[in-house]
């Protein structure tokens, strides 16, 4: 890395569920690559120990968010801080294949997409409650994976066009508003732009959370959502998105079981797991049902 401008900005977001980032940042700086980038690390709701970052990355920008610990906030104040043309958000349980910086600047050139996601296959190391969460949150991204126009993307393997969201990041208090990914994209949809995959993108997902943590995490998720996408609702209009919640849980099931029979080589874990990753559809209906219902509260915060 040089001090001229860099050609991609990699922002990544530090919970203190992940205690310790530097697998995530040497996947980035073991890589072989000509090309400029910069990496920067945003943590909060913690006050980690910094000197052994500091002497290992000297080029990492590391900043502590002020008075907060979600990871849209977490990427809000990177994105702000960010100087390169094009901007990856991710978050510090991830690791990266050894040519991912080379190939996030050359898939982003050759298409017209506002943005592109990636693979996010299992890591190597996780427990079962893990590995349900995986297949909840990451599964429609593991391998194989076809390089097509998406409406979803992974949030943890994503490279956004800074040309093309930067309208929509003007609109916006970063460090308060927070960058929420999936509306985001949203609003490019909205605008007519273009959002890609593409399976030579490949992260590794290696989150460690506690059962009782990761149905907090899904409910306060699912709680969040139904808040923000019924904030203009009318009554009778909640009414049925509340109502319709009761039948989501066999939904979301389907859902989950179709999704993973295109990645057969993960149906034995799957069916060892299965009563974990129902559970864990339940927690978000019963968040999505409660958002929609009395709004937000603190989940939103606790992403």
């Amino acid at each position: 890395m040089t001090d001229v401008v860099p050609e991609i900005s990699i922002v990544i977001a530090w919970q203190k569920s992940q205690l310790d980032a530097t697998a995530c940042l040497d996947s980035l700086f073991n890589q072989k690559t000509f090309h400029r980038f910069e990496v920067i690390l945003i943590y909060g709701g913690f006050n980690p120990n910094l000197d052994a970052f500091t002497q290992r990355y000297p080029k990492v920008k590391i900043a502590a968010h002020p008075d907060s610990s979600s990871i849209p906030k977490l990427h809000g104040l990177g994105i702000e801080m960010s100087s390169a043309p094009l901007i990856a958000i991710t978050e510090a349980h991830t690791t990266f294949a050894q040519n991912w910086i080379d190939t996030a600047i050359l898939v982003s050139a050759e298409n017209d997409a506002a943005a592109t996601g990636g693979v996010v296959d299992p890591g190597p190391a996780l427990t079962g409650v893990d590995f349900a969460l995986y297949l909840c949150d990451y599964v429609q991204f593991a391998r194989p994976l076809e390089s097509e126009v998406s409406d979803d993307l992974p949030g943890n393997n994503i490279v956004f066009k800074r040309s093309a969201i930067q309208h929509l990041l003007a609109q916006k208090d970063l460090r308060s508003d927070g960058f929420w990914k999936t509306f985001f994209c949203y609003e490019l949809m909205k605008e007519g732009k273009v959002l890609r995959r593409d399976s030579r993108l490949v992260a590794y997902y290696n989150r460690h959370l506690s059962f009782v943590d990761v149905l907090t995490r899904r409910y306060n998720h699912g709680r969040c959502f139904g808040a923000m996408r019924s904030s203009d609702f009318s009554f009778s209009k909640k009414a049925g998105y509340a109502t319709a919640c009761i039948a989501l849980p066999p939904v979301l099931h389907a859902r989950l079981f179709q999704r993973i029979k295109t990645k057969r080589h993960l149906l034995n874990r799957y069916f060892m797991v299965q009563a974990v990753c129902h559970s864990i559809i339940q927690a978000w209906v019963v968040g999505e049902y409660a958002g929609t219902v009395s709004g937000a509260g603190e989940s939103c915060s606790e992403l």
